[in-house]
């Protein structure tokens, strides 16, 4: 029964992720009418900084997550202004 409960959860928790992602899909294309493709390779960098600022830091998971989120919004900023700002007047086959 135990086995059972937590293949349970466990798949309910992979579905609440890719819920989550396939929303997140949604919010992107409807705000800026582009299917942003690279919505998983961040959400990837996000576990991966987390992962490593708990092991590297010693952090417990919580700060490990709010280290992750500073760093990706940091991440996110600098790349808007250095990379998509200069899509926006371009055609849009630049932009795929």
């Amino acid at each position: 029964m135990d086995y059972f409960l937590a293949i349970v959860v466990s798949g309910l928790l992979s579905g609440a992720i890719y819920a989550l992602m396939g929303i997140a899909l949604v919010v992107i294309y409807r705000s800026s009418g582009v299917l942003n493709l690279s919505l998983g390779e961040w959400a990837m960098l996000g576990a991966r900084l987390t992962g490593s600022s708990a092991q590297l830091f010693g952090l417990p998971l919580m700060g490990a997550i709010a280290t992750a989120l500073v760093a990706l919004s940091l991440l996110a900023v600098a790349f808007n202004r250095l990379v998509i700002r200069h899509l926006i007047a371009r055609p849009v086959v630049s932009v795929v």
